[in-house]
């Protein structure tokens, strides 16, 4: 996931999404540039580390939930592997 997808350093809300490779799971899943990352299964994504510290928790289960704000709208985006 790390390498389909490039974020910023920390925005007002999470982290914001720079980039989104087409064919990646990042993509499949519906994240777009321009989103702001909020919460990884729960727990709040204040900077790009936090995002990947959730991602490394997130081996074992090979599930993630993102919370993402998207034009002043929240959604949910699972992706699995």
């Amino acid at each position: 996931l790390r390498a389909a997808l490039a974020v910023s350093p920390a925005v007002e809300g999470g982290v914001l999404v720079l980039k989104v490779l087409p064919g990646t799971l990042a993509a499949d899943a519906g994240l777009r540039s321009g989103d702001v990352i909020a919460r990884a299964n729960g727990q709040p994504v204040a900077s790009p580390r936090a995002l990947h510290r959730a991602m490394l928790a997130a081996r074992e289960t090979r599930a993630l939930v993102l919370r993402v704000e998207r034009r002043g709208e929240g959604k949910e985006v699972r992706l699995a592997w």
